[in-house]
């Protein structure tokens, strides 16, 4: 009965969701019929154009040295004047070229901008008569929320014969292919049901590896462990109750993250962690944790939520409270395939974007569903011994390791002295769990010492006090936009490194390739000029450009070939093989 109650809600809830994204962009059978359609309905549901039929982009040769780029543009779309760049046999003359005033907007991801509506023109008059190679660079928005990434298209003019056709990418221009697996991009040309189908496989696959990263895998070894010695039809129920645990938080947070966005807040995924408190809190969390491993003390409801420890819990309540306390620990890593699963779906009606954090949620519990469905991987989870002891004593030390960690983001964050207070926090903490064994005034004695350790996090000292981190690495000069462009404008070579302090996946990047001396003597021999855009605090400037290339928070690498002005996205896990691959052009 329990099974089936539960069942039954997790499919309703998901149900849900798949119900109203029936009637959003990506699989409403009220869509556009064409290029030419005048607009959305009144309940914005009509499905989102592609680049190409939301932008009609037309060169016509007016005179043997005069080209004209006419934009008609549907209802509710327009362009950027700052994103146009017209290159002329490799020459960048976007500054030769004549083009109207726009219209004055306030833009979630620019800021303050010029923006064209239902039509634009651009006149470059001064061309010499005859051949040319042409490559055209632009970038719009739909006023319903989605941002596409920069387009670039290429023609073969010819102003003596009046001739204009479509044509590949100059050498100057064209990208290595390289055999790298790029994620799929906001501007894809197969939007609809296939699209998001694709989106839900990355974040089912996207949640399963999260669960091998070292914040989560000691809670969930712990858990498996506590059901090594029940039958499996009390699994299956407890598996139910950690999805529905698991799922309800990826929703709640994506809820919390649409409600800000549409509150104007430039946030993504990981936002929490660019605040220095919640990082503290999540530092006081680990260290609970860890202590409770040790055998120190029981965690209690306080936790758990049912009266029982993380190790020795096997009830409904605390299955479920495992998967909320789970989600929380996962914040700080992002897996492969999160970041084009995430980025997409903020991107979109909320009803997708609960989509796809379900799915994220779904993927993150199916191991526990499999344990409960299939008899066979049930036996062989280790039969319960005093090896548990050993083993639960021994998983404290990752989580100790991850405290430490946080402690040291804090101190990037916002400095020792900070870091050095909450340090001091937890160290109160672990004095009040040991007075708590004794009488009632060392219990007494014990609250005023939480109750210290928790003022700790209202000091002044916690206030970010930079959107920009106070360290910065050799060879990395900091990200601005300006900066991106002023490089790319004199075609040199960039590699730009999207990163934050507590990103698991960042640092282990950083550590095992990117610091590497392969990959060091790469950029140097290469010339390539590094810039490190640095997310640890809040950043509205990187959190607009992470979202230009379809992105929701970090890691995101992009390399930017010598005299190209569009990016290599690399994979979210590097090796010297793929980014020597990349900068190399070699298969």
């Amino acid at each position: 009965m329990h099974l089936a109650r539960l069942s039954l809600l997790l499919l309703c809830l998901i149900s849900f969701d798949t119900a109203y994204a029936s009637s959003d962009p990506f699989t409403s059978g009220n869509t556009f019929s064409n290029s030419t359609a005048s607009g959305f309905s009144n309940n914005t549901t009509a499905e989102f154009l592609t680049v190409d039929q939301a932008y009609q982009l037309s060169p016509v040769i007016t005179a043997p040295e005069s080209l004209r780029l006419e934009w008609q543009m549907v209802d509710h779309y327009y362009l950027y004047r700052h994103a146009f760049k017209v290159l002329l046999d490799g020459r960048d003359v976007t500054t030769e070229t004549m083009m109207n005033e726009g219209l004055n907007k306030h833009d979630e991801f620019f800021g303050d901008v010029q923006v064209y509506y239902q039509n634009h023109d651009i006149l470059l008059d001064n061309m010499a008569p005859g051949a040319h190679k042409l490559s055209v660079t632009y970038q719009g928005c739909a006023d319903a929320g989605l941002c596409y990434p920069p387009k670039t298209v290429h023609y073969d003019i010819d102003s003596n014969n009046n001739t204009v056709s479509a044509a590949a990418p100059s050498s100057k221009s064209a990208l290595p292919n390289n055999g790298l697996v790029l994620p799929p991009q906001l501007d894809s040309q197969q939007p609809g049901a296939s699209s998001l189908i694709v989106i839900l496989f990355f974040a089912l696959a996207g949640g399963l590896i999260l669960n091998l990263m070292p914040c989560v895998l000691p809670v969930l070894s712990l858990k498996a462990l506590s059901i090594n010695n029940q039958n499996i039809h009390k699994t299956r129920v407890q598996s139910w109750y950690y999805t529905l645990g698991v799922v309800c938080s990826f929703v709640g947070i994506a809820a919390l993250l649409v409600a800000l966005r549409a509150a104007g807040e430039a946030i993504g995924w990981g936002f929490q962690l660019q605040s220095p408190w919640f990082v503290a809190i999540l530092a006081y969390l680990f260290l609970l944790l860890g202590l409770a491993m040790s055998g120190y003390t029981e965690l209690g409801s306080s936790l758990m939520g049912a009266g029982q420890s993380l190790t020795q819990g096997n009830t409904n309540h605390s299955a479920f409270f495992t998967g909320v306390l789970a989600t929380v620990v996962a914040s700080p890593c992002t897996a492969p395939f999160m970041g084009a699963a995430t980025g997409y779906a903020l991107g979109q009606p909320s009803a997708v974007t609960f989509l796809v954090f379900a799915a994220l949620g779904l993927g993150m519990a199916l191991p526990f569903l499999l344990i409960g469905y299939i008899p066979a991987l049930h036996n062989l989870l280790p039969k319960p011994g005093n090896w548990m002891v050993r083993f639960k004593e021994f998983l404290a030390f990752p989580l100790y390791g991850t405290a430490l960690w946080l402690l040291w983001v804090v101190g990037r964050q916002v400095g020792i002295d900070a870091a050095m207070i909450i340090l001091g926090g937890g160290i109160l903490i672990a004095f009040a769990l040991w007075l708590w064994r004794g009488g009632r005034l060392a219990k007494v004695l014990g609250v005023i010492a939480i109750a210290t350790a928790i003022s700790f996090l209202s000091s002044h000292s916690l206030k970010p006090n930079s959107t920009t981190s106070i360290y910065q690495e050799d060879g990395y000069q900091p990200y601005s936009d300006a900066l991106l462009t002023d490089l790319l404008q004199r075609d040199e070579a960039v590699f730009v490194n999207f990163t934050a302090d507590w990103c698991i996946t960042c640092l282990a990047n950083e550590k095992t390739t990117l610091h590497s001396v392969a990959t060091q003597q790469l950029f140097e021999q290469n010339n390539i000029k590094r810039l490190k855009a640095d997310w640890t605090s809040y950043n509205p400037e990187i959190t607009a450009a992470l979202g230009k290339h379809g992105r929701s928070g970090v890691p995101l690498y992009l390399y930017y070939p010598a005299g190209s002005q569009s990016p290599i996205v690399l994979p979210q896990i590097l090796t010297n093989s793929i980014m020597s691959n990349a900068i190399k052009g070699s298969p």
